[in-house]
């Protein structure tokens, strides 16, 4: 372990994946699908707090499920 990564803290850096990495955000914290739960706000909040959110499409028309994914 290098000097540099000694001086972190155990939670600056911890939660570095090849997830993250791959997907570009901050935590390896994925919010699955859920049918009426995975709306708007939920999914924003998470993708705010630096997960994943995934907005799910199952009840939503073509046209509900563009405009949201528009917001």
């Amino acid at each position: 372990m290098s000097q540099e990564e000694s001086k972190k803290t155990p939670s600056e850096g911890a939660l570095k994946t090849r997830l993250t990495d791959l997907l570009g955000i901050k935590y390896p914290i994925v919010q699955c699908g859920m049918v009426f739960v995975s709306t708007i706000p939920m999914v924003a909040a998470v993708c705010i707090a630096g997960g994943l959110g995934i907005l799910t499409s199952s009840e939503q028309t073509e046209d509900q499920l563009r405009r949201n994914i528009d917001k």
